[in-house]
């Protein structure tokens, strides 16, 4: 069904529909376990939500690439993903609807009990710091990284 979606969305020339069509295929095709492919979804709706300066969309598919490297081990990567994400949505009036908010804490209670919470924490601190450009560009990074998992 969100294949099809995608599909239509394409034939319409819908950019924003595509972007979210990917977006949901990525969250799919990572609670299947497939990182490769929830990464390269994710990282074309990036692509396209930053075309369209859709500031939003852009904050979902950093969310997304967070979980991604979640279950890729990537604590730090994850501390610094979504603290970069909450500055900019607090700074941008952007808050989490309440069931993002509840996969956002969740991912984080999962990724800062999973290793070191020092070196968690300092990430954290990190991302913080960061410009959302620059989060934008860590996302894309840690996105395109290959991965073995399938």
């Amino acid at each position: 069904m969100l294949d099809e979606s995608l599909r239509m969305r394409r034939e319409m020339e819908h950019p924003w529909g595509t972007a979210d069509s990917l977006e949901h295929l990525s969250q799919l095709a990572l609670a299947r376990g497939q990182t490769t492919r929830a990464s390269e979804l994710a990282i074309e709706a990036l692509d396209l939500y930053e075309s369209l300066a859709n500031t939003a969309g852009l904050l979902e598919a950093v969310e997304q690439i967070a979980a991604i490297a979640n279950a890729q081990s990537q604590r730090e990567c994850v501390a610094a993903l979504v603290a970069a994400s909450t500055v900019a949505r607090r700074s941008k009036g952007l808050p989490l609807a309440p069931a993002a908010l509840l996969r956002r804490d969740d991912l984080m209670s999962r990724a800062r009990g999973a290793g070191d919470v020092e070196s968690f924490d300092q990430a954290w601190r990190r991302g913080e710091t960061l410009t959302f450009e620059q989060a934008i560009k860590m996302a894309r990074a840690a996105a395109k990284a290959k991965r073995a998992d399938e």
